[in-house]
């Protein structure tokens, strides 16, 4: 109950959290977290894992061909099955050309989408590929369906296919992930995966207090901007001063934040205007629910990545799992620019926590010391040939 206090702008009079809102809030955030919860329970062996980046490929596919009709036609098979737009037209207009949205809400939305299924058809190849030497001792016994040399094709050219459609996109932000991420998976064994993807999650966690310190690049990456070009910069320029204006008001009520309802938003003091636009996912969950709020969500959606960080054996090579890993920190990366949280990020993040903790008991975390024999305890008997022991 600290924000009971009433929001006035102007005309513009907010009320305080009330014990309703509390409930109601408490409510959003069960079903929010419910796919975490089922996929933990469901989704946390290999198979399910695999099945997963199946989902992504397969999926991304079918969206691949809606994605070329709005590619050549503008962004408007929205409109014409439901009579309007989803968002605002004139943001997907890019390069002389346009940015599909498809049924999604925002065309950013998309190149995230088709970003998540050019890694999930990525490491099935390289499961394929590492599963050949496998697959040869089975040549010769008959199998119906692809062998693993073929499935090992079939993914890498689905990757191509799913690369090309990244970038014809248009969507800077997802490619420029895509560039990062691609080549250290390729160079890099599974085991390695972890490390970046830990790295990744702790940028992501530690990123308000990065950004309110001034020590995050932000104006680096303005500069890179500048250099592709004018009309991104000044989108990410954009963003930038509202992320200003919003951490400022954030910081009047830093620990729990200042609720919803819009109160943590910037209105003119006069006309009670609307000053401030969200963009980033971090940011709204900052504003609303302050370190508390934010530690707890984006905690428990970096917690996988930091966990597999002290995984062993077979859980630390396993190439799908350390795949999906990355699949869900470059999904997290995404959200400090935009809001892309979706119950996918809750699905995948709860799949691999179930994962880790249903690992074999033979691949502990921290493997258990060896214990060394007494030199005080008695030696066994040797039991005589024949001998039974007792039950």
């Amino acid at each position: 109950m600290t924000n009971n206090d009433i929001v006035v702008a102007g005309p513009r009079v907010i009320p305080g959290i009330r014990t309703y809102d509390i409930f109601s809030m408490m409510l959003n955030t069960a079903v929010m977290v419910l796919p975490f919860l089922l996929a933990r329970r469901h989704l946390a062996t290999q198979e399910a894992h695999v099945q997963l980046l199946r989902a992504f490929v397969a999926a991304g596919l079918v969206y691949s061909l809606l994605i070329l009709i709005e590619i050549r036609l503008s962004p408007q098979l929205h409109r014409w099955l439901y009579g309007f737009h989803a968002h605002l037209f004139g943001q997907q207009v890019r390069d002389g050309g346009y940015r599909p949205m498809v049924f999604i809400q925002h065309g950013l939305r998309v190149g995230l989408f088709i970003l998540l299924s050019v890694l999930a058809a990525f490491t099935l190849y390289r499961e394929r590929v590492a599963s050949k030497s496998a697959a040869g001792k089975l040549r010769g016994a008959r199998d119906t369906a692809a062998s693993p040399p073929q499935r090992a094709a079939l993914a890498f050219y689905a990757f191509l296919w799913l690369f090309f459609i990244l970038f014809m996109s248009k969507t800077l932000g997802a490619f420029m992930i895509a560039s990062l991420f691609l080549p250290i998976m390729f160079l890099t064994k599974a085991r390695h995966w972890r490390i970046l993807s830990m790295v990744f999650a702790l940028a992501v966690l530690v990123y308000p207090m990065m950004r309110s310190a001034g020590l995050a690049p932000v104006d680096r990456m303005y500069e890179f901007a500048q250099s592709i070009s004018a009309d991104r910069a000044h989108s990410f320029k954009f963003r930038l001063d509202n992320e200003d204006i919003l951490l400022e008001r954030a910081s009047e009520k830093p620990l729990l934040g200042w609720g919803g309802w819009g109160r943590s938003r910037v209105y003119d003091p006069v006309s009670g205007k609307d000053l401030s636009v969200t963009d980033g996912t971090w940011v709204i969950v900052f504003g609303n629910a302050g370190w508390a709020g934010y530690l707890a969500q984006f905690g428990l959606l970096t917690l996988p990545a930091f966990l597999y960080m002290s995984s062993r054996g077979a859980l630390a090579n396993s190439i799908v799992t350390q795949g999906l890993c990355i699949i869900l920190v470059v999904n997290l990366i995404d959200l400090i620019p935009n809001s892309g949280l979706t119950p996918v990020t809750w699905m995948v993040a709860g799949a691999l926590l179930g994962r880790y903790e249903r690992r074999p008991r033979g691949d502990p975390a921290k493997p258990a010391p060896r214990r060394r024999p007494s030199r005080d305890a008695p030696a066994a008997p040797a039991l005589r040939s024949g001998s039974q022991s007792a039950v």
